[in-house]
């Protein structure tokens, strides 16, 4: 793989109250990578650690980005991802990750969230609920 893919095996959406998932409508990102497998945008919200989307940018993928559709208004409270590719351990080990994530929300405020480099399920918690 190009070593400057940048890689987002799942996102989870979690409302406050239920702590459950929030479907995801629909995805569209910066681009998409056109090698072997598929890494559309979709696979970041498809529910499965063991796909991905990777940018297809050339260099390092920085600016990249991919956007989810919640399908109406939510009340969100926290977001976790599965950074890098999980297909295998021997995959994510090779494959590059991101180390932070800008979240844009649909009011145009931002947070950022860093990740560790580590195949774990990381979690950001909103400083509130967010719509």
């Amino acid at each position: 793989m190009n070593k400057g893919l940048i890689l987002l095996a799942a996102l989870c959406v979690a409302v406050p109250a239920a702590a459950g998932r929030v479907e995801v409508g629909g995805v569209s990102a910066s681009s998409e990578y056109e090698g072997e497998g598929n890494y559309a945008p979709k696979k970041v919200a498809d529910g499965r650690v063991s796909t991905s989307w990777v940018e297809g940018e050339e260099g390092s993928g920085l600016g990249s980005w991919v956007e989810l559709d919640l399908g109406g208004e939510h009340k969100i409270g926290a977001l976790r991802v599965w950074g890098g590719d999980w297909f295998s351990g021997d995959s994510w080990s090779r494959a590059n990750r991101p180390k932070e994530l800008e979240i844009k929300f649909s009011d145009e405020s931002t947070e950022v969230m860093t990740l560790t480099d580590e195949m774990v399920v990381q979690e950001h918690k909103f400083d509130k609920p967010v719509s």
